[in-house]
């Protein structure tokens, strides 16, 4: 895994939230690694999704009445 950072931070100009001595830093990743961190996220979202109560006892519900139809 290569990273990289660029050489030089750079002063952002007008940027909101950020105070004028403020420094921005730049990451620049290899090609792919953006689409497999919002994977990642996505199924972190999902899996909170998933485990939360409702949706739980839904699928619960939909596995069990499946299986008594076998």
């Amino acid at each position: 895994m290569r990273c990289s950072v660029s050489s030089a931070p750079t002063v952002p100009a007008n940027r909101p939230g950020l105070s004028a001595g403020a420094v921005e830093v730049r990451l620049r990743l290899p090609n792919g690694y953006a689409s497999a961190v919002a994977a990642v996220a996505f199924a972190a979202v999902l899996y909170k999704v998933v485990r939360s109560g409702a949706v739980s006892s839904a699928l619960s519900s939909i596995v069990t009445s499946a299986l008594h139809a076998i």
